[in-house]
């Protein structure tokens, strides 16, 4: 089963256009990063990961200024769905120390603004890393500790699929009833919400 590593919330449950509906036409700040944001989302699609993530670091780059024009969280939610976009790509791109660089700055923003969704997303990334390096317990604090966030939020595409990497690793470790347990957990979660589309 392949790691299953989804899009950061604030890039999902809502789009940038929301983020930005409340301020006036004509920043061009704000009109790059939307742009640049659908160009990289078109890249990857295509598999062209390596263009997607020139895009999202200007993406990224442009965010930066808009300190002065959005408020305090919703600018602070845009850095963090950017870095963990970043995290995605440099992870996709087999690029671990920046990948882990992206996910922690990103985790570190999702907590100071309590934000468990993102928070649980990045620790998700951080967790991947540890199981590529073979430490299979670390990643499986990591999964439950985003297991925990997603459970107070009720957050069930985030339980379900921290229940399916969980899983995974206790596949990997040979643990058959606890994998058994997790997957099928997850795989109950998933057609409570209507996402059974997800391959377990």
């Amino acid at each position: 089963m392949s790691k299953l590593l989804i899009a950061h919330p604030e890039t999902t449950a809502f789009s940038l256009a929301d983020i930005f509906q409340s301020l006036s036409d004509g920043d061009n700040r704000v009109v790059s990063v939307i742009e640049l944001s659908e160009l990289a989302y078109a890249a990857k699609q295509t598999g062209d990961l390596e263009s997607a993530l020139e895009y999202e670091t200007q993406a990224f780059e442009f965010s930066l200024e808009l300190s002065d024009t959005l408020d305090e969280r919703n600018y602070q939610l845009l850095l963090s769905a950017k870095l963990f976009n970043l995290g995605q790509l440099h992870y996709n791109l087999n690029k671990p120390t920046q990948a882990r660089r992206c996910f922690e700055k990103a985790r570190s923003i999702d907590t100071s603004i309590s934000n468990p969704i993102g928070e649980a997303a990045s620790l998700r990334g951080l967790a991947f890393l540890e199981q590529d390096d073979g430490h299979l317990a670390d990643a499986v604090e990591l999964h439950k500790l985003s297991l925990l966030l997603n459970s107070k939020a009720n957050y069930q595409e985030g339980i379900a699929l921290d229940q399916a990497n969980l899983g995974d690793i206790y596949l990997e470790l040979g643990d058959s009833q606890q994998a058994k347990h997790y997957l099928e957990q997850a795989l109950q979660n998933l057609r409570e919400a209507n996402l059974d589309s997800y391959a377990l």
